[in-house]
């Protein structure tokens, strides 16, 4: 659509085509034209102006109107935080699958809520593990797999992983990342899809890994038997494929061995005081006493199979970053 330049022109034009008559025609009626259109142009500027607007699109009129075109055109900043990060427009159409720059996705579980008992029972399982309690949990949504490294690096355009140039390197779990740096990446994700996403509490976690109200009992998460779930830490001396072994009674793998996973909690050497319902316990009394230790589940690939039992917990300096760690993530969504 052209703008107010066009009736400027035209006004121009017939003053040009008066001035034509009067002195080569020596016409009485080019200096009317003259007089006439040269008195008038703001008059005829606006009304053409007008009659313009009657034919304009939205895109044209907010164009024209709305915005300084001498002004550069500025990076929609509307979210909060760096506009680099964003890398790409990511929507959400499925609140169960989280759909990441690249083309990567991560799929999430829905657990029902209920209430559970956590820990081992008396005389059983290590001392950290007691005493053994009921909590209350609510409903929530928890990734099928741990955060891959194909997944960290779409989102965090890095991978610290110290088994990346491994063949199957994309597909096997994250680690060498702190407790900060998985803050960090629910933190982006949580922007690129416009969903809250978080790491676990322990209590959720735990709830998780041995089935939701879904469970069986096992000793491990999915089976009694931890060849069914894992790779033997005596044979398996690296990470590998998430998904390569059975899942358990929620459809969720590798809670058992693999990779140590990051919670939300500090630790604390008892369960003494813990909550009653499924919120991170941070704070109080019991806590590690030099440097602040954050709890991670389920065992890493050299463990022994004692660690990756559902109630085995273990703890790791927040800052830490080292290829026993990594974690997976959850979201306040259920479907």
């Amino acid at each position: 659509m052209k703008n107010k330049s066009t009736a400027t022109i035209l006004c121009f034009f017939l003053g040009w085509l008066g001035a034509h008559k009067f002195y080569l025609g020596k016409s009485g009626l080019g200096i009317i034209y003259l007089i006439f259109f040269w008195s008038y142009v703001p008059a005829i500027v606006a009304f053409i102006e007008f009659f313009m607007l009657l034919f304009m699109t939205d895109d044209e009129f907010n164009l024209q109107f709305n915005s300084d075109s001498s002004a550069p055109r500025q990076k929609d900043t509307s979210f909060d935080g760096d506009y680099e990060d964003a890398k790409s427009n990511v929507y959400v159409t499925d609140p169960s699958i989280l759909q990441l720059p690249d083309g990567q996705t991560i799929e999430l579980i829905a657990v029902s809520g209920d209430s559970f008992l956590m820990g081992s029972p008396e005389g059983q399982g290590a001392s950290n593990e007691h005493p053994q309690h009921k909590v209350n949990v609510s409903s929530f949504s928890i990734s099928k797999f741990p955060i891959t490294q194909s997944q960290y690096e779409a989102v965090m355009d890095i991978n610290p992983s110290y088994f990346k140039d491994k063949r199957d390197s994309g597909n096997r779990p994250v680690e060498r990342v702190s407790w900060y740096d998985a803050q960090s990446f629910c933190q982006k994700l949580s922007r690129l899809t416009n969903q809250t996403v978080r790491l676990p509490s322990e209590a959720e976690w735990e709830y998780a890994a041995r089935g939701g109200n879904q469970s069986k009992g096992y000793l491990y998460s999915g089976s009694n038997s931890f060849n069914e779930v894992a790779y033997d830490s005596e044979i398996a001396d690296e990470t590998y494929g998430v998904g390569d072994k059975k899942p358990n009674e929620l459809g969720i793998y590798n809670m058992s061995g693999n990779i140590a996973e990051w919670c939300q909690d500090d630790f604390h050497f008892t369960y003494n005081s813990a909550p009653t319902n499924s919120s991170a316990w941070n704070g109080g009394e019991g806590l590690y006493p030099y440097g602040q230790q954050k709890v991670n589940r389920g065992g890493w690939w050299a463990n022994s199979p004692t660690y990756w039992r559902v109630a085995a917990r273990g703890s790791y300096d927040i800052e830490g970053r080292g290829e026993a760690v990594g974690f997976r993530i959850v979201s306040s969504f259920f479907n």
